[in-house]
């Protein structure tokens, strides 16, 4: 399956400093989110931004702070964005079927967030490339897990070339400077 423009809501999933700060590969974590949020902007996409506990975990990275207003950040203590019945409620609102899913941890918010879609019947997309674990074998795990339960593991350039569908596409230039 692939993504549909029409179709599709990015999730970004606690990408926090104080979590952060512990991730492996987080360079490239943090990368690859910023190339999809910027690109879900520039596509005049939906995204929807979950913080984990910011009394005791902190406040988001700050290249969600300069893209994504304060006031847009749901806040949640279940480690599935679903089980907070405002988040589910922000995703039902946007009325896509396909949910992105990039940020922080694979083995525990990611794969409980995307299993949680599937009992909801909605189409999750785990952005390998844009999540991450304090440790690659969690990650890993959690992918493959994923993978097996029926969730569509894609990359970021998956995802940004399935979104633009055409290299005449008018947002083609811009979007695909981000990711040089």
């Amino acid at each position: 399956m692939l993504v549909s423009k029409n179709d599709c809501l990015l999730l970004v999933v606690d990408l926090q400093d104080k979590l952060l700060s512990k991730i492996e590969c987080k360079f490239n974590l943090l990368r690859n989110t910023d190339i999809l949020i910027k690109s879900f902007k520039t596509l005049n996409l939906p995204i929807v931004v979950t913080e984990q506990y910011p009394k005791g975990l902190g406040s988001s990275h700050s290249i969600l702070q300069s893209e994504i207003s304060r006031e847009d950040y749901i806040q949640k203590t279940s480690f599935s964005c679903i089980k907070e019945k405002v988040v589910l409620n922000e995703i039902n609102k946007k009325k896509k079927t396909q949910v992105i899913i990039c940020g922080i941890e694979t083995h525990i918010c990611i794969l409980q967030t995307a299993a949680d879609l599937l009992i909801e019947k909605y189409n999750p997309f785990v952005v390998s490339d844009a999540v991450g674990s304090r440790n690659t074998v969690d990650h890993d795990r959690a992918i493959s897990r994923l993978a097996k339960n029926g969730v569509n593991i894609v990359t970021t350039e998956m995802i940004v070339f399935e979104l633009l569908e055409n290299s005449k596409s008018d947002h083609f230039k811009k979007v695909t400077e981000l990711i040089k």
